[in-house]
């Protein structure tokens, strides 16, 4: 173990493993886990702004994960390597450290990575579990929706919850009686296990302040999506984030898999100090690159079966000429310009699938 003795900072970002313990600080949160000989388990969550601990000691798992198809904690584990270095994910995010934990299963045929990053100045920090298969595994060892891939050993006490999440399809939701955001408080205090399988974040909150865990997939309240789990409070065990993302057919042997990512957030204790936290995160997350996000787009669909002309070549070229003048970098159109005219000079609108639109960028 003392082999991967490491640390590194990164403006007020910092990472450190040493006695089997691996801690992390963004300047405003402090996230602790132990190497327990079967993963690593979170031992203390430290907001350090407004001074909350959030762990209880002792928790009772083993491994804040459980291995895909295991119901128990995982078996014995080597640690195979850990690692800390700077990166921005080839500039697709701010500049954070990133620690890499590498984790042999050789009971379960399988290895795992447990990566963290540590962005500098930030309310929270990303974790995300990647799978592969070793020599033996067999993809009916399924990783299932309830497979824990976080775990949070909180005292809830009388903290309340709050879930929200957004609904998909929202060009079908644009009535006034129809909501985008759907959120739900639970004020009582946590008596028994509680489940909650819509929403995209689950958040812990007392008058002091609040944490969130935060799912990063494409989960809606109207639609389950990809092997995304659920959260799950406990007041033995705390909360907990489920749904790998990965199902079994894709678990491979020459390469890992990456499962949905977790954001763990701390905050204050007001509406304005989440969703600040939320919105600071996501920035840092997605970081606006001014050179690849910001430009001027035009768009033209055609007719629509209207009775006169939809969008032939010789239209969609004429957009091109009314564009330059004014700099547009981009026409998107749909692919209809290809199909054959009817007799009365319309181009049909037969949508069948994303295939029927292209996107083509033309520089002038």
């Amino acid at each position: 173990m003392e082999q991967f003795h490491c640390t590194r900072q990164l403006g007020t970002a910092s990472a450190t493993f040493a006695d089997a313990t691996l801690t992390v600080s963004t300047g405003e949160l402090r996230r602790r886990w132990q190497w327990t000989g079967h993963g690593f388990i979170t031992t203390a969550l430290d907001d350090l702004v407004t001074g909350k601990s959030w762990c209880r000691e002792n928790p009772l798992y083993r491994c804040d994960w459980v291995l895909p198809g295991l119901e128990n904690a995982p078996p014995e584990a080597t640690l195979t390597d850990l690692s800390i270095h700077p990166s921005d994910d080839e500039r697709f995010t701010s500049e954070h450290l990133e620690v890499v934990a590498a984790i042999d299963y050789p009971e379960a045929h399988l290895q795992i990575r447990h990566v963290v990053w540590v962005y500098p100045d930030s309310p929270g920090i990303r974790i995300q579990l990647q799978i592969r298969g070793m020599e033996g595994f067999h993809s009916e060892q399924a990783p299932y929706a309830t497979d824990r891939v976080d775990h949070l050993p909180l005292s809830f006490g009388v903290a309340r919850r709050r879930m929200f999440g957004y609904y998909n399809d929202t060009q079908r939701r644009n009535d006034t009686h129809l909501d985008i955001l759907k959120e739900e408080v639970i004020d009582r205090p946590l008596r028994g296990p509680e489940w909650c399988d819509w929403s995209s974040a689950l958040c812990v909150e007392d008058d002091c302040s609040g944490l969130a865990l935060l799912r990063e997939s494409h989960r809606c309240v109207n639609q389950v999506g990809h092997a995304c789990g659920h959260f799950y409070c406990d007041p033995d065990t705390g909360l907990e984030a489920t749904g790998w993302g990965v199902l079994p057919q894709e678990i491979a042997a020459d390469r890992y898999r990456a499962g949905w990512a977790t954001w763990c957030l701390v905050y204050g204790p007001t509406d304005v100090d989440r969703q600040l936290t939320f919105k600071r995160f996501d920035r840092i997350r997605y970081p606006t690159d001014p050179d690849r996000d910001i430009y001027i787009m035009a768009n033209t669909w055609g007719s629509c079966g209207q009775r006169h002309n939809p969008e032939p070549e010789r239209e969609i070229r004429l957009h091109f000429l009314e564009e330059v003048p004014l700099e547009f970098e981009d026409l998107v159109t749909g692919d209809k310009t290809t199909v054959a005219a009817d007799p009365e000079g319309r181009i049909p609108l037969h949508i069948d699938s994303p295939a029927d639109f292209r996107f083509v960028r033309y520089t002038f």
